[in-house]
């Protein structure tokens, strides 16, 4: 049996990791898999991780094209690679479509988000009608998202998976940077208004007040980056406030910390929220998405867009050494959980399953 893997890039991105994690996962175990990007080649991490794992990736690419031209590309590609199963993420699974329904081939489709926001009701339409045919299985990232998704689509758990997000769990386990002089708190993510990163940089004050020697690290770059490093400079934090953009090393940034926090306003289950798990970080996060099926006494769970309860966390985790050592151990046994090869069995069984019913076995 033959997968192939859909996604719009292998840009460093949550869904995009998970991508590249599932595509070697797979690889590992000796299945055969391959990898379809909707774009040029850009010599991503993820794109390096997964031609370094002896993966083919087809990259689609054609501009400004129509999207029937683009549909009669990915039509081309998936009729050379000749896939039992497609799995699609975010954009991409849409442009399968019309493949699948012309072949012996199934089609699976990640739901990275919020099922009634992911897609236009048109398409959430189109979506039904091939889950209605038995062409399309869905998987959810989390507990929470699989029962919103199975109520959303009224179907039940034979067309709603649910499979963890996968960490490279032996990458993440270290703590030999941990810096002594400071407390850090760190958050790594695309900078956009849904991640909220600013309301971090806006409690800082009142946390200094408090830890004076406490610090903070946003890693990662998007549209918000410019208007966060804006803030930073009129509240006075450019000593205590580090923006050092989209980094590779992300391990390593994470070693160094102390906390991180998370103040997404929606979320699926965030890999940089699993990835500081597992290098044993206490996690302050808003209760949110598939967050509270992570943060089971491994963190501290504040309500959308509450400052004060966020300054309140930050503060408390800050001056209790003990509570974070206890949250940052029980967070790397729940990461634990998540290991990328177990994610990789897990969605392969799904495609086997899938292709015996498309096939009648």
């Amino acid at each position: 049996m033959k997968a192939v893997i859909l996604t719009p890039a292998l840009i460093t991105g949550g869904a995009e990791t998970m991508v590249a994690r599932l595509a070697t996962g797979i690889k590992k175990c000796g299945n055969e898999v391959e990898v379809v990007a909707f774009s040029p080649k850009l010599d991503t991490p993820n794109e390096l991780k997964i031609e370094s794992a002896g993966i083919k990736i087809h990259y689609i690419y054609s501009g400004k094209a129509s999207k029937t031209t683009e549909i009669l590309r990915t039509a081309k590609v998936l009729s050379e690679i000749n896939p039992d199963v497609i799995h699609g993420h975010i954009s991409a699974t849409l442009f399968a479509i019309p493949y699948v329904l012309l072949h012996k081939c199934c089609l699976i489709h990640t739901i990275h988000t919020k099922p009634d926001i992911e897609f236009s009701p048109k398409i959430r339409r189109v979506l039904k009608f091939l889950i209605k045919l038995n062409k399309l299985t869905l998987v959810a990232v989390s507990e929470e998202n699989h029962k919103i998704a199975k109520e959303y689509y009224a179907v039940g758990d034979d067309k709603i998976k649910y499979v963890n997000n996968p960490v490279e769990i032996e990458k993440y386990n270290k703590d030999e940077n941990r810096d002594n002089k400071n407390l850090v708190f760190i958050n790594v993510s695309r900078q956009d208004v849904n991640k909220n990163q600013i309301a971090i940089v806006r409690a800082m004050p009142e946390v200094l007040m408090t830890v004076p020697n406490a610090k903070l690290i946003l890693l990662g770059d998007g549209n918000q980056h410019d208007i966060i490093k804006k803030e930073v400079e009129r509240l006075k934090l450019k000593g205590c406030v580090e923006l050092p953009g989209l980094k590779e090393n992300v391990a390593d940034y994470l070693s160094k910390a102390d906390i991180y926090v998370s103040v997404s306003h929606r979320e699926g289950l965030p890999l940089s929220m699993l990835e500081a798990m597992a290098s044993r970080l206490p996690v302050i996060s808003t209760n949110v998405g598939g967050v509270p099926d992570l943060i089971k006494n491994s963190g501290i769970l504040i309500d959308d867009n509450n400052p004060t309860q966020l300054i309140a966390a930050m503060t408390d985790l800050a001056t209790d050494g003990e509570k974070r050592t206890l949250f940052g151990n029980n967070g790397f046994e729940i990461a634990k959980q998540f290991d990328a090869v177990k994610c990789a069995k897990a969605y392969w069984e799904i495609y086997e399953e899938c292709y015996r019913k498309e096939n009648g076995k």
